[in-house]
């Protein structure tokens, strides 16, 4: 996280409530960390990359404001865990970013369970117990926001090279709309982005040069978004102006999907 970076909120109006971003050691998870903490917000970061976790907390702001915690979401008492950690440390939780993510790339025809259970486990089954545990705070205080991280593919069902990667997050879209309906009589709302081409590891470390540059020859802005731009719609639907958006997909994705 940048020294230069300002800890004055800005519009959200979200300062001094408390968040639990997983996956936040990733390029994604980083940027909104990091964006939270511009919004006051008091962020308990979780990630699998326990190294990676502590260097959220490099700048004197984040030092302040950002707690880290290593989990694994394909342990069935991770959701559990994580959640009971944040409300002991900041007394209840207001926001859950549901982040975290997992993708492996193999033909439908060679797929295994191994690879199923794993993407279903940190993808979905992990995103639906920490809304649960995490609702029973958010509820109790009558505010709330919840907001998943999910993908294009989606919609589209994704590349040939990973179809339990976008069932999965096909999943967690019609979770967003199941959940929104649910919790809404108790001032929580919980909505969904859906990101196109976004250069992180997930995308750099699992795809030729050739593939992302052929990738973003399709998208109509000609270029993939940005991590911060995936940060500051996570912030918006946080804020006290998004208090009556539930149940909504955001795409982000450049024009590549256009619905």
């Amino acid at each position: 996280m940048a020294e230069s970076a300002t800890t004055t909120p800005t519009f959200a109006g979200i300062a001094g409530r408390t968040a639990l971003v997983t996956g936040a050691a990733g390029g994604i998870g980083r940027a909104i960390v990091a964006a939270l903490v511009v919004e006051g917000v008091r962020v308990l970061a979780t990630d699998l990359n326990e190294a990676a976790l502590e260097s959220l907390r490099d700048s004197p702001a984040a030092r302040e404001q950002v707690a880290v915690l290593a989990g694994d979401l394909s342990r069935l008492e991770e959701p559990e865990r994580l959640v009971s950690h944040a409300v002991a440390l900041y007394g209840g939780l207001d926001i859950l970013v549901n982040n975290a993510g997992c993708i492996i790339r193999r033909d439908f025809r060679e797929a295994d369970t191994r690879e199923w259970e794993l993407m279903v486990s940190v993808n979905l089954r992990a995103a639906f117990f920490l809304a649960q545990r995490a609702s029973l705070s958010m509820t109790s205080r009558g505010w709330g926001r919840i907001v998943n991280l999910t993908s294009q593919a989606g919609h589209t069902g994704g590349a040939a090279d990973c179809p339990i990667y976008a069932i999965t997050k096909g999943g967690l879209m019609t979770m967003t709309r199941a959940l929104a309906r649910a919790l809404a009589p108790g001032g929580v709302t919980v909505n969904a982005i859906a990101p196109g081409i976004v250069m992180t590891e997930m995308i750099s470390g699992t795809l030729s040069q050739e593939q992302v540059a052929n990738l973003v020859n399709t998208i109509p802005v000609r270029r993939p978004s940005e991590t911060t731009e995936i940060a500051d719609a996570v912030v918006f639907l946080a804020s006290q102006r998004a208090a009556t958006i539930t149940g909504h997909v955001l795409d982000i994705n450049g024009g590549m999907v256009m619905r």
